[in-house]
């Protein structure tokens, strides 16, 4: 930030580095925070609908679904599904596995249907 500043996608993306590892040290709060900030900073350089911003998106939900607010990761992996799919295609490695955690997590939810 000092660097490069508080609005440069690199700075994004170093906050998103950040948050997941704060997210592998259990400190869920902080980890949130930090890709909501991360989200924001995305969301000013390089657009809602960027892949880094996917990215961030499964961290995001990944934590908030550790924290136990299925419902937000739920919307939070759909989020993040919509964007892999315009940014990087459906067949896309990372495209995939999103859907395979929203899959998951419907199957947690008790939404099996759906799955």
């Amino acid at each position: 930030q000092r660097n490069l500043g508080s609005s440069h996608n690199l700075t994004a993306q170093a906050l998103s580095n950040l948050a997941g590892c704060l997210h592998e040290l259990g400190k869920l709060a902080e980890a949130e925070a930090m890709y909501r900030k991360a989200l924001n900073v995305y969301g000013d350089t390089v657009g809602p609908r960027h892949r880094q911003v996917a990215f961030t998106l499964v961290g995001l939900a990944a934590v908030v679904r550790e924290g136990g607010d299925l419902e937000a990761a739920e919307e939070l992996y759909r989020q993040a599904l919509d964007v892999c799919r315009t940014a990087l295609g459906p067949r896309h490695p990372h495209s995939q596995m999103t859907l395979v955690a929203l899959r998951e997590l419907l199957t947690e939810r008790g939404k099996d249907q759906e799955a």
